[in-house]
């Protein structure tokens, strides 16, 4: 079946990721693989929504998805965008232990694996390995989190968009313009200028 292959795909791909920082014997593997089931999300719907169940974790196998937060007046803030490859979830929610704050929502149709409910204490119990890999992961994501508010912080408004176009050049298809725009700490106008007078192509 074309969704057999398209897991065994996605699993290939992050048994490689993970191998570059921990030793994974076969059977840790197959009881890995065995906590996840391929989803399948069309463009607009959301992997996770504010009140969900917050131990919930994707790895996106094909397209993209943003990840937002929405204040009490409204407003919406982009917090990431993800492609393949990476890893996605409502990260302090899932430390601290409640329920899901922010929204994922599929900016394309998307094929990504969906950890069971639980499944990183599942981990933790079988072996000390996902221990040091969930290390791992989160401290990329907080390096990560830490560039961002420096060049929100350091840079100029036309030096973030081109950082921005660098960075998420594979995925640029699938962002609108108010997303990047609000990404990189700008209005849309702002970001209409810059792109016609840098004469980026976007």
């Amino acid at each position: 079946m074309e969704s057999d292959l398209l897991k065994k795909t996605f699993l290939d791909n992050l048994f490689l990721d993970f191998s570059k920082n921990i030793d994974i014997s076969p059977e840790d593997w197959a009881y890995f693989s065995s906590l996840f089931t391929l989803k399948e999300f069309a463009k607009g719907e959301k992997l996770l929504a504010p009140g969900d169940r917050s131990d919930l974790v994707y790895y996106i196998g094909s397209g993209a998805v943003k990840r937002e937060i929405l204040s009490q007046t409204g407003k919406a803030q982009v917090i990431s965008f993800d492609g393949p490859g990476r890893i996605v979830s409502d990260f302090v929610s899932l430390i601290e232990g409640h329920s899901c704050r922010i929204y994922i929502e599929a900016l394309t149709p998307t094929y990504a694996l969906e950890g069971e409910p639980n499944f990183l204490q599942k981990l933790r119990e079988k072996s000390s390995i996902w221990d040091k890999n969930g290390r791992i992961v989160a401290e990329k994501r907080y390096a990560e989190k830490c560039s961002r508010e420096f060049n929100l912080l350091y840079y100029e408004a036309k030096e973030r968009v081109k950082m921005f176009l660098a960075e998420f050049e594979d995925i640029l298809p699938f962002i609108a313009k108010k997303d990047m725009a609000n990404y990189i700490g700008i209005t849309p106008e702002s970001l209409h200028r810059i792109i016609r007078t840098e004469k980026t192509n976007f």
